[in-house]
């Protein structure tokens, strides 16, 4: 067993204090740390400073301060490793969340918009900050420190810009053009100033830069700077109600009717009532709109039409017995071709698995149509008989 000499303690303790540890205590347990590896692995007459300098290196992978670095860390976080494990698992409930619910919007399966929310939720409030405070740490310059705050901060906008988007919420153009406006005018110039003062950087950050300004280039041509107005969008469903309202006042005590033929025309405008009562319910809180609407402020936002049109939703349902309802009423005798409610190319005809994508205006609007071509077909029964 070798035995280490005060002259060889002493050569130990200044080389680590050359290696950059500062901390005294730290200092301390690196020497008894290393003091113990030696004079248990060297034999005597065998060379301490070569075997010193192997043992030393086992102790970091490119400097020796990096145990201070990694103990000064852990005091000023305590949770340091709680922190750690939290950004990986967000990390990585974030992107399987986010491919699966990705999938789920493609193949309009129910539960996508959940998926989708919470996954760019943790990844923006949990992964994101907890990386920039890390990489913080890791920086050696305050404007490299500067540039991770940046960039985490743009990473949290571009991530509410999205999801934004994929909600159909209001808002999302103004968020693009934040997002935008920040990585151009902040981040980007913040970032190139800091690698084209390196040398070593330079090439990189031009390259890097260049990229960043090209996808955000991208992004801001996609954006649409005069989006259609919300209220036109609700005031052209409340003008088709207004004028749907008309087409009814049509007398009809002059009209023989065929009993199916009233059966159906009422069960028709019953299950429209129903659906868009549900969509009216979701939206505003009540199952039409209150007279003096404008004056209460009520404000109907186009959105996504909720999970009442998802699988198995009353929304869907209602859908496929009003389908049902009108394929009847079409092939009763007696009916015109160019009096039948339209089928073909409406919302009818589509597969109702995908009615969770539509908007609710959208709806709204298009099961409205379906009622004026019914109002519509009574008023040329009249106008016929009349004439």
């Amino acid at each position: 067993m070798y035995h280490l000499s005060e002259s060889e303690l002493e050569y130990i303790l200044n080389d680590i204090k050359k290696k950059g540890v500062t901390n005294e205590a730290l200092q301390q347990d690196l020497l008894d740390h290393v003091c113990c590896m030696i004079e248990q692995g060297l034999s005597e007459g065998g060379d301490f400073k070569n075997y010193y300098q192997v043992t030393i290196t086992s102790f970091y992978t490119n400097h020796l301060k990096e145990i201070e670095e990694e103990a000064e860390l852990l005091i000023k976080f305590k949770n340091y490793y709680t922190m750690k494990k939290i950004m990986i698992v967000s990390g990585i409930f974030s992107a399987s969340s986010f491919l699966i619910g990705s999938l789920f919007k493609i193949m309009h399966w129910p539960g996508a918009s959940i998926l989708l929310v919470l996954a760019i939720a943790f990844f923006s409030f949990l992964f994101l900050p907890l990386i920039g405070i890390f990489k913080g740490k890791e920086a050696t310059t305050g404007s490299e420190r500067t540039i991770i705050m940046l960039g985490s901060l743009l990473g949290v906008s571009y991530c509410m810009s999205v999801l934004f988007t994929i909600m159909h919420w209001p808002g999302s153009p103004a968020l693009w053009l934040f997002t935008i406006g920040f990585s151009i005018f902040i981040f980007i110039p913040a970032y190139s100033l800091n690698g084209l003062s390196n040398p070593e950087k330079r090439i990189n950050t031009i390259i890097a830069s260049v990229i960043i300004l090209v996808a955000t280039g991208l992004h801001f041509a996609m954006i649409n700077l005069r989006p259609v107005s919300p209220e036109i969008k609700m005031y052209s469903y409340v003008d088709n109600e207004s004028l749907l309202q008309r087409m009814k006042q049509v007398p009809s005590r002059s009209l023989n009717q065929n009993l199916e033929r009233t059966t159906l025309a009422s069960e028709i405008n019953q299950t429209c009532k129903q659906i868009k009562a549900l969509i009216l319910q979701s939206d505003i809180g009540q199952p039409e709109l209150p007279l003096g609407f404008d004056s209460l402020n009520i404000l109907i936002v186009e959105r996504n039409a909720g999970s009442d049109f998802h699988e198995n939703g009353k929304g869907r349902q209602l859908m496929e017995e009003l389908k049902v309802t009108i394929g009847k009423y079409n092939n009763i005798s007696g009916i015109s071709s160019n009096q039948v409610i339209p089928i073909k190319h409406s919302i009818l005809s589509i597969d109702f698995k995908e009615l969770g994508r539509y908007s609710n205006l959208f709806l709204l609007n298009s099961i409205t149509q379906v009622q004026m071509f019914l109002a519509n077909e009574k008023a040329t029964a009249v106008a016929s008989i009349n004439q």
